[in-house]
């Protein structure tokens, strides 16, 4: 279990699994906070699901870029697909618009922060060997960032209602 301390229990994470020699996969199995404090557990499975230790990265970003730098990027904005997380603020908009799961779950709109080259990461909010991908390239419709498909699997590769982190940034 990681402790990160915030100014208040909110934000996103992208976590990816870094063992060098066999592929693994990791996911936030669970994550909640308490009196500033966001505790984050992470489970790690090997390509048959099994449990397994792994080495990963891990990043929190709170109303900032996934990149860390706080101007620029300006344009930026994350959420959590699927049920809200009632202990934790994880939906945020640097331009003050609105992010939205349109109906399906799998497509997301970010939106005014859709601008110049942007990036796109997600990760998987669940344990059990699930784990979660873009199956479309994302887009800049309008000034929104668009997300037309991200899906989610369990350990033996079929498809299943995960919530995950995704965020959206733009390099401007």
């Amino acid at each position: 279990m990681g402790v990160l301390h915030t100014d208040e229990g909110s934000g996103n994470i992208q976590l990816t699994a870094t063992n060098a020699v066999v592929p693994h996969r990791c996911a936030v199995s669970n994550l909640f906070g308490v009196a500033h404090i966001v505790f984050v557990e992470v489970q790690c499975v090997d390509g048959s699901g099994a449990p397994a230790d792994s080495e990963f990265t891990l990043t929190y970003h709170r109303e900032r870029s996934v990149f860390g730098e706080l101007a620029p990027p300006k344009r930026f904005a994350y959420l959590v697909t699927g049920e809200p997380r009632p202990d934790a603020e994880v939906d945020f908009n640097s331009a003050d618009a609105a992010n939205m799961v349109l109906p399906g779950a799998t497509q997301l709109v970010f939106g005014r922060v859709g601008i110049g080259e942007t990036h796109v990461q997600v990760t998987p909010l669940n344990g059990d060997g699930h784990y979660c991908a873009l199956r479309d390239i994302w887009r800049n419709v309008g000034g929104d960032g668009l997300v037309p498909s991200v899906a989610c699997f369990d350990s033996k590769g079929n498809p299943t209602d995960t919530n995950a982190f995704v965020t959206f940034s733009s390099r401007l």
